[in-house]
């Protein structure tokens, strides 16, 4: 009875990971027979350097890890706990190794292990990789910390056995994420479990901040893009994030790419175009097996949101348009209605220029971009701000070009031509 619940255990793991028996045992160095054996429960005690080599290959941490162990040895019902499978909580896979987010790895781990950040809402456009940062962080958390880590996607927030969780978990060391709100929020059932397990931390990720009473919010902006000359030095040039990021795709389907003074400003263009946000250089990269940089940079410029979600990714499918609309769907109105008006001027600019343009209070525009460069959907360099390229493209250039198709007399008039001011 003991070996068939370590079997279970064992084959609940294995098709968590989507792995064969096959699989399972070329990773671990077993038969496939040794496999089957322990799952069907004929192997009775499993060694327990052979149930080391499980749990390495199964990604078993903390007290996942811990609870394996155990039944393997016979201890009854540790891998459950009072009524909740923890299996059903373990963190998704990283795809592949992180790049340009050192300083942000750093500084979240360091919130949550050092200073003890009880809840953190890491916020930015779709796409900009904070499901891909926290998985790391979750990672160190449990290889350097021993922590648990128990991972919840949004959609089932509504349905998690909270109180259940709380029992389980009790006074140890766990990191609980919920990944890929809207907005965030916690529901009060959740409240309680923090309340009750106080070595709890709790990370959400989410388009916006939402009002979560006590969150430190953790911003994660689009990578750094070049400035203009930058690749004149190509050595400091190639440490800008959103190069590094490019450049390691390209050489995935372009194996012979390099980094050269004759491509450099292809490089620019498009980190630039695609505002440094990691899945849209993703993809620009896939398609490069298709098209030359140079030609997909022309397409780009043309349009961006013509660039679909590519097959060989790691992506949920979602093409870049229904990844802003989704981002700016999350806006509050008001917050929204001064981010039209900024999309709306040209370059850079400084706070009381804007403000002067739109028509709009310092102070007020003041928080309003606050608010817009937690989103990630205002870029800062050198105290002067702009909003993505891909926000002006899907809201700005479109409506630009119904204008020059309207009669000069119905034209709706620009918030500067309205504000009273003398054109700048």
């Amino acid at each position: 009875m003991e070996s068939q619940h370590f079997g279970e255990l064992l084959r609940r793991h294995r098709t968590r990971v989507r792995m064969t028996q096959q699989q399972l045992a070329d990773f671990s160095t077993l038969s496939v027979r040794a496999i089957r054996d322990l799952e069907r429960g004929h192997a009775q005690r499993p060694r327990q350097d052979t149930v080391r080599l499980l749990a390495e290959v199964l990604r078993l941490d903390g007290q996942h890890r811990e609870d394996f162990e155990l039944v393997s040895r016979g201890v009854p019902g540790g891998d459950l706990g009072p009524g909740v499978d923890l299996t059903r909580f373990v963190s998704p896979v990283p795809p592949a190794a992180i790049v340009g987010r050192d300083a942000e790895l750093r500084v979240l781990t360091d919130l949550l292990t050092v200073d003890g950040q009880r809840l953190v809402a890491v916020v930015g456009v779709a796409g900009v990789g904070k499901t891909r940062l926290v998985l790391d962080v979750a990672g160190i958390v449990q290889r350097d910390a021993r922590w648990s880590v128990l991972w919840v996607p949004a959609a089932d927030l509504d349905a998690l056995p909270a109180a259940e969780l709380a029992a389980t978990i009790g006074a140890r060391d766990t990191l609980l994420v919920v990944d890929g709100q809207a907005e965030a929020r916690i529901p009060a059932a959740l409240v309680d479990l923090l309340h009750r397990c106080p070595r709890v931390r709790l990370v959400v990720t989410a388009l916006a901040p939402g009002s979560i009473t006590g969150a430190q919010v953790f911003p994660l902006a689009p990578l750094e893009v070049p400035a203009p000359g930058d690749e004149d030095d190509l050595v400091a040039f190639a440490q800008v994030g959103s190069v590094r990021l490019l450049t390691s795709q390209l050489r995935r389907f372009r194996p012979g790419f390099r980094l050269r003074g004759d491509n450099a400003t292809v490089v620019v263009g498009l980190c630039r175009a695609l505002d440094g946000i990691p899945r849209a250089l993703e993809f620009a990269a896939a398609w490069c097996l298709v098209h030359t940089p140079e030609q997909l940079l022309e397409d780009i410029r043309r349009n961006p949101f013509a660039l679909p979600a590519p097959l060989m990714t790691a992506d949920d499918g979602t093409d870049l348009r229904v990844s802003m609309r989704r981002t700016l769907d999350a806006v509050e109105p008001a917050l929204r209605n001064h981010l039209t008006r900024l999309a709306d001027l040209d370059g850079a600019w400084s706070i009381p220029e804007a403000a002067l343009i739109t028509g709009s209070r310092t102070a007020e525009l003041a928080r309003a971009v606050h608010a817009l460069l937690i989103q990630g959907l205002v870029r800062c360099r050198a105290e002067r701000f702009s909003v993505l390229n891909l926000v002006r493209m899907l809201y700005v250039e479109p409506a630009r070009r119904r204008a020059d198709l309207t009669p000069p007399v119905a034209r709706p008039r620009r918030p500067s031509e309205t504000a009273g001011l003398l054109p700048l």
